[in-house]
């Protein structure tokens, strides 16, 4: 479905030039290691699921399969964690569904198999299908295996034991060395992007893609539930980046939005950056009936907000002087921030020869608790260290080779922070540990995971 482009007609040639500008070598940087408030231990995840640490690095047996996302609630005793199960067969994948998402379900389905007859080409039809593509092609084969085995050709070997995943959003609480499942906020076919609790641990903000949905949709889509699963999650925004923030009163979340749906392989955004309440006075959730819109921007997908204790939002963003000639990669993002009253001002946080020094996509960074500094991460493993006060730049570690998915770099205090850093080896040597969580504190750093197995190291990456 097209949508008509708004503000200006999106300039393609601009968009891809940009895009190049911005592109970055390497794997994906996640959140893999998130300290409690009060530092005493972390949620540790790997590909196979969360484990916990203490602050001195002590690693727990696997306590959650499955889990790839966590947050901490404000008291340090319970997480907020996404966490995905693979479904092999169509009746337990409608089992856990319901009678009213199963019907539009098989009412999608029911459609791919009449273009797919009809001789659409089966990539196109997946696309079409978005996040619901696995969990159609359980019905389909349970009800047209041998038709659609004829089909799909020699893709069949690839779909004829391809499971469906479902993903939920639950508390759980620490008890001692074991996990406590909690309340259940939330469960689809699509993949949770961002969790943020607010500040009262009343509620939980987080993104995602949208399952079932009537017509293509690639954008993400901000989402508030109750933390204790009272009420259904509530739509806060449509078409957004991933990581929102709550404002210091815990009763608003403000987040980029675009102005316009996303494409298959949009990654810059024509957007706003807009604030919403969403909580009553009683901590219930009660939206309010329009956003408030700060500032015009381009973002991209990953992008995110910090809501900072003196009201002022920081957001990483890319300034424009146009027109652009020819095919310029020069462009680069800088951290902002927004003083959001009396009257909105944008003050950039990052002089052009400190930026120079950072990353071109600023997607990642988090703000020490103290608010006097901000880390920022890259997707190849680089660290930066950013001096607010002074607005001096410090390298931290450098890029680690390979396709990987480093670990973001995390505050555990202020003044003490966690970071990836490749680990001295011997050359050639495939036993031995590719990289080291770092424990930073001042000038000094210690190996955090310095007892930690090798594999669990290699998994963490993976």
């Amino acid at each position: 479905m097209k949508t008509e482009r708004r503000l200006f007609p999106a300039p393609r040639l601009l968009l891809i030039a940009f895009a190049f500008g911005m592109a970055l070598l390497g794997g994906c940087l996640k959140e893999s290691l998130v300290w409690s408030p009060d530092g005493r231990r972390a949620a540790v995840i790997t590909d196979d699921g969360l484990y916990l640490c203490d602050a001195e690095g002590r690693v727990s047996p696997l306590l959650a399969p499955g889990v790839y996302r966590a947050a901490w609630l404000g008291g340090s005793q319970q997480l907020v964690l996404a966490r995905s199960r693979k479904v092999a067969d169509f009746p337990a994948l409608a089992a856990a569904l319901g009678p009213g998402r199963t019907r539009t379900l098989v009412a999608k389905a029911d459609a791919t198999w009449k273009r797919l007859q009809a001789g659409s080409p089966t990539k196109e039809v997946g696309e079409d299908l978005a996040e619901d593509g696995f969990a159609a092609l359980l019905y389909l084969r349970e009800h047209h295996r041998d038709a659609l085995r004829k089909i799909l050709g020699p893709d069949w070997k690839d779909a004829e034991f391809a499971p469906a995943e479902l993903h939920a959003l639950a508390v759980a609480r620490i008890a001692g060395d074991k996990l406590e499942p909690g309340p259940t906020l939330h469960e689809s076919l699509a993949a949770i992007q961002g969790i943020r609790a607010a500040p009262g641990g009343t509620a939980v903000a987080f993104t995602t893609k949208l399952e079932l949905s009537p017509v293509v949709d690639h954008g993400l889509h901000l989402f508030v539930a109750p933390a204790d699963a009272s009420a259904p999650a509530a739509l806060v925004a449509s078409q957004t980046a991933a990581e929102a923030d709550w404002t210091v009163d815990g009763r608003s979340i403000v987040y980029l939005k675009a102005q316009t749906a996303a494409g298959k392989d949009d990654n810059l955004r024509l957007g706003v950056l807009a604030q919403r309440e969403v909580l009553a006075r009683d901590g219930r959730i009660r939206l309010a009936d329009s956003a408030r819109e700060f500032a015009g921007l381009v973002f991209q997908q990953r992008n995110r907000v910090r809501c900072l204790r003196d009201g002022r939002v920081l957001f990483g963003a890319a300034e424009f002087n146009l027109p652009i000639a020819g095919d310029s990669h020069d462009v680069r993002e800088h951290l902002f921030a927004l003083d959001p009253a009396p009257k909105p001002t944008i003050a950039r946080l990052t002089s052009p020869v400190q930026a120079e020094r950072l990353p071109k996509s600023l997607f990642y960074f988090a703000v020490s608790p103290d608010e006097d500094q901000v880390l920022f991460g890259a997707d190849n493993g680089e660290v930066w260290l950013l001096t607010l006060a002074t607005g001096n730049v410090e390298p931290i570690a450098p890029k680690i080779d390979g396709d990987k998915n480093f670990t973001a770099p995390v505050w555990r205090r202020s003044g003490e922070f966690s970071y990836l850093k490749k680990a001295a080896s011997a050359a050639g040597n495939d036993s031995a540990r590719p990289v080291e969580l770092v424990l930073r504190r001042g000038e000094s750093e210690s190996a955090f995971s310095g007892t930690w197995p090798d594999e669990m190291l290699r998994r963490l990456i993976d």
